[in-house]
């Protein structure tokens, strides 16, 4: 379960007299859990706070006072060592925590970079009310399960909001990744900073020295997240990134300590994997290697589960994960490292930058990327061998570089690059305002568009799918590439850049400096292995079932409860079979968990959601 619940007085009155009773029965109630660790509970001042006891810490004369949620990377360190200044030493991890200094009156809510662990926080009277689960919030009985309609319309386009930092409820705001928002009393609204700022950034130097630090922070952060746990549990898929995991482990526990473990789906129509995995094992010595297979009921049981402890309406294909994480909790580990997330669109912000310079490019570009995004035209991806800049964007980068475009005025009207039919969907759509960083951010243009993208969780989505839900199943999912120690090599692209039209420069970040530190080490078959995204999810066949569960669960679909036009649902229907994740369909579910229902501290069941 989410842990980290609290409240905060913007006046003189305590949090616990300001919070009220009632109000703090209902949220407490929503962090009942079978098998929940002892909690902390403090009320103190302008403080009112509680959480996993193992996770908390004061400071000297009860003046500081810290609270985390997810996996904090302590290794020697303890949270009483870090407790009243984690904001000028933020912990490694994944995580989310709230640090209250009240001498100073100061409350200061963190996110790690990597933004799988959730922090949300609402105003509600003179108190401010914070938790790592929104279903916390919103059981406070002044705050209303309203939902925004567009961040809605945005989060159904492009699977989560692209300006601001809201969640889909109406004054509810969310922590951004890398970010700590700081709350003292009085009417000052929040404030937001970038806590790692000095992280987003591309490392310096010929690439075989950056490859050699690569590989040395990538030992340095798994000896941190593993501390003295023997063995140590590997995820290796036989992917570059998985492999290097592996690889730097060896270096560091030793190929004796290591168990790794693959897993299968268990459909013959799936493309197997574990083949490079076991070159893996052979070539560092790794005796140990353990598979075992996803079956297709395991994946559609896990669906509602899922959604419910991410928290996120587009997450539902991942839902294998948690079964994965099961599989490896029974083996008697609590945490696994894992590869996924190195590699970004980092370099294609940077390259896109240069051409921006250009305004005339821009404006051939964008009626291009219609045709090759949202037609899935894969013609257009040959235009990356004239420069890396002309590929087509992914499709969550879309809709955010029209915006941005749009902003300066190399565009007239982004809303002309979608089809007429999805006018409903665009007719809230909000320009990028004072809160987002390509607006507000000091840095050359590179720098303000790698950083929206951080901010809003698009720059890589893979371990922030499954970080809270395997968490919450009760077993870490660690991945030391968004450490921040390592961040920088494995997300930016190097400088000064490879030529042109090299290879490596067509390479994602992280990738080619895998392939220097690790050649020699792993099999080249492994190290230039071209990897595709339908190795790493459930086949087509297994997320239509899905899509069939969830359509039973909201059979009022398209009527999703944010716009009842007949527009809007022809919209959605227009737009449903071309998004990557069935996103209308999968909204309507997220909201049926969250808004249909009643607030339940467990998950609900697919019986459960068919009866009713």
């Amino acid at each position: 379960m989410s842990l980290l619940l609290g409240a905060w007085s913007l006046t003189e009155r305590s949090a616990h007299d300001a919070l009220g009773d009632r109000a703090r029965a209902a949220m407490v109630r929503q962090l009942a859990a079978d098998g929940a660790p002892a909690r902390f509970e403090r009320s103190r001042g302008r403080l009112w706070i509680c959480g996993d006891a193992q996770k908390s810490a004061e400071g000297e004369g009860g003046e500081a006072i810290l609270v985390a949620e997810g996996f904090v990377a302590q290794g020697e360190q303890r949270l009483e060592e870090i407790v009243g200044r984690a904001t000028a030493q933020p912990p490694e991890g994944h995580f989310v925590l709230a640090e209250a200094r009240l001498g100073r009156g100061e409350l200061s809510l963190v996110r790690s970079i990597s933004g799988g662990e959730r922090l949300y926080y609402a105003r509600v009277g003179e108190v401010l009310i914070f938790g790592s689960s929104v279903r916390h919030v919103l059981a406070h009985p002044e705050l209303g399960r309203e939902l925004d309609a567009a961040i809605c319309d945005e989060v159904i386009l492009n699977g989560h909001p692209v300006v601001g930092a809201c969640s889909p409820f109406v004054g509810v705001e969310e922590v951004p990744p890398g970010h700590v928002v700081t709350v003292r009393g009085g009417e000052r609204p929040p404030e937001r900073r970038w806590l790692w700022r000095d992280r987003l950034r591309s490392p310096q130097g010929a690439p075989e020295q950056l490859a050699r630090e690569f590989a040395d922070a990538l030992r340095a952060s798994i000896a941190r997240a593993v501390g003295r746990r023997r063995p140590v549990a590997v995820a290796l898929s036989g992917g570059i990134d998985s492999s290097a995991i592996a690889a730097a482990a060896a270096d560091v526990v030793g190929a004796d300590q290591l168990v790794a473990l693959s897993y299968e789906f268990d459909d013959p129509t799936h493309p197997r994997e574990t083949q490079y995995a076991e070159m893996v094992c052979r070539a560092l010595g790794i005796r140990d290697h353990r598979v075992f297979k996803i079956g297709r009921e395991e994946f559609l049981a896990a669906i509602p589960e899922h959604v419910w402890r991410s928290e996120n309406p587009v997450h539902w294909p991942k839902a294998f994960m948690l079964p994965v994480a099961r599989r490896i909790r029974d083996e008697g580990f609590d945490l696994y490292l894992t590869g996924f997330g190195i590699g970004s669109h980092m370099l294609f912000m940077r390259e896109l930058a240069a051409l921006m310079q250009l305004p005339v490019l821009p404006r051939l570009l964008a009626p291009l990327w219609r045709v090759a995004v949202l037609g899935r035209d894969p013609r257009f991806a040959e235009l990356a061998r004239i420069h890396p800049a002309l590929e087509p964007p992914h499709p969550r980068l879309y809709d955010t570089l029209l915006r941005i475009f749009e902003r300066e005025g190399l565009i007239a009207d982004a809303r002309a690059y979608y089809p007429l039919a999805w006018a409903p969907l665009l007719r809230r759509r909000r320009a990028l305002g004072a809160e987002d960083p390509y607006v507000a951010e000091q840095g050359t243009l590179a720098e303000r568009l790698q950083r929206q993208a951080f901010k809003h969780l698009i720059s890589c989505v893979d371990v922030t799918r499954s970080e809270k839900s395997s968490r919450e199943a009760g077993l870490y999912r660690v991945s030391p590439a968004h450490f921040a120690a390592t961040l920088p090599y494995a997300y930016f692209p190097i400088e000064p850049l490879p030529p042109l039209w090299s290879a490596a420069r067509r390479q994602r970040p992280g990738k080619y400096l895998l392939q220097l530190a690790f050649r020699g080490v792993l099999p080249d078959e492994v190290l230039f292995r071209k990897k595709s995204w339908a190795d790493a999810v459930a086949s087509p066949t297994w997320l239509r079932a899905g899509r069939r569960m969830m359509l039973r669960a909201v059979p009022r679909f398209p009527d999703i409860g944010v716009d009842d036009s007949a527009a809007y649902r022809a919209a959605l229907l227009d737009w449903e079979p071309r998004s990557i994740l069935a996103s209308s369909l999968s909204f309507a579910f997220w909201r049926r968990l969250f808004v249909e229902r009643a607030l339940e501290p467990r998950p609900p069941t697919w019986p459960e959601l068919h009866s009713t």
